[in-house]
């Protein structure tokens, strides 16, 4: 029961980081206040992400590395070093949510990174989110069809014969390998990367 709780606020938050993230990108129409408090919404979120999810800080430094898991570590961590330095860039030009932190760095050079460190978070994200979503599908069992239209129309032909099928058949051949996780998405996910 606790592992479908536990799977269900993973859920909820990471739905929740993304529309944050894109309510974050919407500066011009939220404006400073609104951006603020956000952003301090999405750094209590990415706080709570990295705990829910700190069994792969465990599993860095276990097994064996491929160019799938290597291009995913890199990923995530370049996706949390830009969420880190456009935080902390962030508070540090605040004059709303926690404007007792303005000043902690020269605030010229907190925009420029807080804008650049901003953009690439979002660019991150989009690889982060494209390269979990196929492990998150997998254990779903989707018509050919709607699995079509989740991958944006494009069909296992286009990628040479790779695609849901293959991630079909490794990421269910490593989840009956485990039997007993706790965490069903984190250990498949390692399942996976440690098989390819």
């Amino acid at each position: 029961m606790q592992g479908k709780q536990n799977m269900m606020i993973k859920r909820i938050v990471d739905v929740c980081m993304t529309v944050l993230l894109l309510c974050l990108m919407a500066y011009q129409i939220t404006g400073e206040v609104l951006h603020e408090w956000i952003g301090m919404g999405m750094t209590a979120l990415v706080i709570i992400h990295q705990i829910l999810n700190r069994k792969w800080y465990g599993a860095i430094f276990k097994g064996n590395y491929n160019p799938y898991r290597i291009v995913t570590t890199v990923v995530n961590i370049a996706l949390l070093l830009s969420f880190a330095l456009t935080s902390f860039c962030g508070m540090s030009m605040s004059g709303h949510a926690v404007p007792f932190l303005y000043g902690m760095t020269k605030v010229s050079f907190a925009r420029r990174m807080h804008l650049s460190m901003s953009h690439w978070a979002f660019v991150l994200m989009g690889l982060h989110l494209g390269m979990h979503i196929p492990v998150m599908f997998a254990r779903l069992k989707l018509t050919d069809r709607l699995k079509t239209v989740i991958s944006g129309g494009t069909n296992k032909e286009d990628f040479g014969g790779a695609g849901w099928s293959s991630f079909d058949t490794e990421v269910m051949t490593a989840s009956s390998e485990e039997e007993d996780v706790t965490d069903s998405r984190t250990d498949n996910a390692m399942a996976f990367l440690q098989i390819t």
